[in-house]
């Protein structure tokens, strides 16, 4: 199912749809822009839920 913006941001205020942290100005016609930041949730294997996207060589950090 694909979801207009308006129905994205009808469905988070609603609580049907959790996007946490939410960002209205990341909505868009339709879709939402997520953002990826150095750490991620996953299913866990090694009993700890959180990686190191940078550590595992998933993500590179550039430098000005």
């Amino acid at each position: 199912m694909i979801l207009s913006d308006n129905d994205i941001l009808s469905e988070v205020k609603a609580s049907r749809i959790g996007i946490t942290p939410f960002e209205e100005q990341m909505v868009q016609p339709a879709s939402y822009d997520l953002r990826i930041g150095k750490e991620a949730a996953t299913v866990p294997t090694n009993g700890n839920p959180i990686i190191d996207l940078e550590k595992e060589g998933l993500i590179g950090v550039l430098t000005p």
